[in-house]
């Protein structure tokens, strides 16, 4: 084993995403996520320009938490979750993918955001032989 093995990852996978499988006791929730980083070069620049308006309110440590959330969040939506499928509202009705109801889930369910964030910026789910070994199965 080499460390390019190890290390290497999938531009393609990268970008085009991964799937992320959580169940609830009935369904399979599925998030197709792509990498927070790495080759998604979109999430780096969207977030950049997204807090490019507060610099100095961050320079200055004004900067509300609210604000970084929201950001965090629209980023996340526009650069990081493709699509979804089985994820329903709070009132248990379908909910169809768009960028505004992946922020507004993200912003009302931060312990989901804290899971997709980690998964999205994990080198191992993009990693070129475990996405070979993972295709294969």
């Amino acid at each position: 084993m080499s460390l390019y093995s190890l290390f290497e990852t999938n531009e393609d996978t990268e970008l085009d995403g991964f799937e992320l499988v959580l169940f609830d006791e009935e369904v399979e929730i599925k998030f197709t996520l792509a990498r927070a980083g790495g080759s998604n070069k979109r999430f780096a620049t969207r977030l950049q320009a997204l807090l490019r308006p507060y610099e100095r309110s961050i320079k200055s440590g004004t900067m509300s938490d609210d604000k970084a959330e929201d950001i965090m969040c629209q980023t996340i939506a526009e650069t990081v979750i493709l699509s979804w499928s089985n994820v329903n509202d709070r009132d248990g009705k379908p909910l169809p993918f768009s960028v505004p109801a992946a922020k507004q889930l993200l912003l009302d369910l931060p312990e989901l955001r804290t899971v997709i964030l980690e998964e999205a910026q994990k080198a191992v789910n993009f990693i070129a032989e475990e996405v070979e070994q993972n295709s294969k199965n």
